[in-house]
């Protein structure tokens, strides 16, 4: 495996950012393995109608879906860093979605079961042995 840059805590917030600014997606580096994109939706509700993602009690949907916005984080990443360390276009990248306080039960072309981490997962066996 090659070996990596040294590289800045990857959940430090530049002091320039803007209180409402969305949250970036969490970023978990395996070495030896990969890096997997995790976006986390802390809601305590969801509905999906149509491509439409309503989140909790909030009435204006989004209309890109967490996985949608855990690639799109992915690949922004990943060419930034290859285009700063050549090394990183040989690292695998995945993406996956944590829902922690809900049972998620859309399914979707888009993604895949494996990219799927929801309450009845985090539940029913320690984290480690997600896979």
């Amino acid at each position: 495996m090659t070996e990596l840059p040294r590289c800045k805590d990857a959940t430090h917030r530049p002091s320039n950012t803007p209180a409402d600014a969305p949250d970036s997606p969490s970023i978990a580096v395996v070495p030896g393995e990969g890096a997997l994109v995790l976006e986390v939706k802390g809601c305590h509700k969801l509905e999906v109608d149509d491509g439409a993602w309503y989140y909790g009690n909030n009435a204006a949907p989004e209309y890109h879906s967490p996985f949608r916005q855990a690639s799109e984080a992915m690949h922004s990443l990943r060419r930034r860093l290859a285009d700063r360390h050549r090394q990183f276009v040989r690292i695998p990248f995945w993406t996956a979605v944590c829902f922690p306080f809900i049972d998620f039960t859309e399914s979707s072309e888009e993604w895949h079961p494996w990219q799927v981490i929801d309450r009845r997962a985090l539940t029913a066996q320690p984290v480690a042995r997600l896979s």
